[in-house]
């Protein structure tokens, strides 16, 4: 939201809503003398979502505060690794 990147990176992220993952820790706490979840790891997601199109939300929601965003998507996985060496 600081425009730091150039461009937007053509990558898809797995989420979850944090209230989603909050409420599965309450349920493992409460499973936990069932044992059922005792020990175990799970993976929380909700959907898998490109970076483009949740750029294009964020637009949407935090512009009229100023916010700015990269304009045009990346999408050669070359280039966003050459922008890699020269950005930390």
């Amino acid at each position: 939201m600081k425009n730091d990147m150039p461009g937007i990176p053509k990558v898809s992220f797995a989420t979850v809503d944090v209230r989603d993952v909050a409420l599965a820790h309450v349920l493992s706490i409460d499973h936990a003398k069932l044992e059922i979840t005792n020990g175990k790891r799970y993976l929380i997601v909700e959907g898998s979502y490109w970076m483009p199109d949740m750029v294009k939300v964020l637009k949407e929601e935090f512009k009229k505060y100023g916010y700015k965003f990269p304009s045009f998507t990346v999408s050669n996985p070359i280039i966003l690794q050459l922008a890699g060496l020269f950005d930390s």
